[in-house]
């Protein structure tokens, strides 16, 4: 049976509240309805980065909407007055932002950049908080969620990939997530690019070689990517991107996503196709699905089989759709001639 990966990242958003007869009381209220329109916005759109002052604005003042306004109480005699939140929200942002976005949130609330957390130290410091966000680093799990007591309202993921938040216990206690998919949609594609290039011409290599002495020119020639065949695997907006600047570079750009629409990629050229016959025809793969338990390890013994000799592999997506001990048996066959991570496998 054919294995498949999806670029389309599941909806990030848990607005589930906990199963109170609260929710009855809280239903008709006016306030409830705009937060939730908000933080529909607010999971398209998250962006707190160095280069998008506009969208951390947004962003911030978003969060903060969502923060002061989202209280779902678990008690029946809860009132109103004690739902909304007169005080300055408290925001724990446990890995690195830009300045720019730190800067809007301390003008909205009080801002603790506590970075390098183990998982005690954050549940320790979470019971206070009303907001997190967080990168790729920070496991939010089950115990996070429970140490919080119910304060915490919003965990805001600054990038795409919410594979590190509980969202089975984010429903439960009644937190949102929201996440970041456009923020970074042009930088990761040419960043994949980048990578692809630097790949086929041995620019790693060739670089150390001068940088010891020595002129081996003939050493990293490389190969070219005029009229290679490069397989998407993950059509979403990343996916999309790199196959629209592969093209433009002379590739064949083919593409699996079980769930792209077909106009999406007749939009860039590109034919979509089944899993295994864009492993098996690829020259390049391009990984760019989301890790989910259907992604896990997707990349296996049995997959590596079927590809080309000679493939050369780049992954900006999750280093765990990748079986890392499969794939150095296949680097070491010669199935796969190099590979070029951003990301960690383990």
């Amino acid at each position: 049976m054919a294995s498949t990966c999806s670029a389309t990242t599941p909806k990030s958003i848990v607005l589930t509240p906990p199963s109170s007869s609260s929710t009855d009381k809280l239903s008709n209220l006016s306030f409830l309805n705009s937060s939730i329109s908000t933080s529909f916005k607010l999971a398209q759109s998250i962006s707190i980065s160095h280069s998008h002052s506009e969208k951390a604005t947004f962003i911030t003042t978003n969060v903060l909407k969502t923060v002061e306004s989202i209280d779902i109480s678990r008690s029946k005699t809860r009132d109103l007055e004690s739902v909304i939140s007169t005080s300055k929200p408290t925001i724990l942002v446990s890995e690195k932002l830009g300045e720019a976005g730190l800067d809007l949130l301390r003008s909205f609330g009080n801002v603790d950049c506590s970075y390098n957390l183990s998982s005690e130290e954050l549940c320790s410091k979470i019971s206070l908080c009303d907001a997190l966000i967080v990168r790729s680093g920070t496991k939010v799990t089950r115990q996070v969620f429970e140490a919080a007591k119910g304060r915490l309202k919003v965990v805001g993921r600054a990038g795409v990939g919410i594979d590190n938040v509980d969202l089975q216990a984010a429903t439960e206690f009644g937190c949102l997530v929201v996440n970041a998919p456009t923020a970074n949609t042009i930088a990761a594609a040419e960043h994949g690019i980048a990578l692809m290039a630097a790949m086929a011409r041995n620019v790693s290599q060739a670089d150390a070689s001068m940088k010891s002495g020595k002129w081996q020119r003939n050493k990293y020639v490389g190969v070219s990517l005029v009229g290679k065949t490069l397989a998407v695997m993950g059509f979403g907006k990343v996916g999309s991107e790199v196959a629209r600047r592969a093209k433009g570079l002379g590739m064949h750009v083919i593409a699996h996503d079980p769930y792209a629409p077909a106009d999406r990629a007749r939009a860039v050229g590109v034919d979509l196709v089944s899993f295994d016959e864009a492993i098996s025809t690829a020259d390049f793969v391009s990984l760019h699905m989301p890790l989910t338990p259907t992604t896990n390890k997707i990349f296996n013994e049995g997959n590596f089989a079927k590809m080309k000799k000679g493939v050369r592999l780049i992954n900006v997506a999750r280093g765990g759709v990748i079986d890392e001990d499969a794939l150095v048996r296949a680097l070491d066959s010669g199935i796969v001639a190099q590979v070029c991570f951003s990301c960690q496998c383990k």
